[in-house]
């Protein structure tokens, strides 16, 4: 399992072996929808990735926060070496997506998203 455990540009892994295994099993969640528990938040300066599901090896499903505007979220799968591999384009081989260690696993993605607009200062 590709957990980046030593992921030294980042600070911190990525996706530790602790968190992967926090994870339900894709589809485990289905009809969920906004009640459906949130096991990681990644995020970046234009996106933010809320991630309910994981198949214990690379792929992951979850709940994005377009750039574009609310309008534009949606849920679609993610791969660990996509979140990996990326790198900001002003500053060269520093990773783009950052986990956000103070987030609470387990929170309702509806919940999520109301702190997440909150603290933006954008209104849900």
């Amino acid at each position: 399992m590709p957990t980046l455990e030593s992921d030294t540009p980042r600070g911190h892994a990525l996706m530790p072996d602790a968190l992967a295994a926090l994870f339900p099993k894709l589809y485990a969640l289905d009809g969920q929808g906004m009640n459906a528990p949130v096991t990681a938040k990644l995020f970046h300066s234009n996106a933010t990735v809320f991630l309910t599901e994981f198949d214990g090896n690379n792929e992951f499903f979850g709940y994005i926060c377009s750039p574009l505007g609310q309008a534009f979220n949606e849920w679609t799968y993610f791969t660990l070496t996509q979140f990996a591999q990326e790198t900001r384009p002003d500053i060269p081989n520093h990773p783009l997506w950052e986990r956000d260690i103070a987030f609470s696993s387990g929170t309702i993605l509806a919940a999520a998203l109301a702190d997440h607009y909150r603290d933006s200062g954008v209104r849900a």
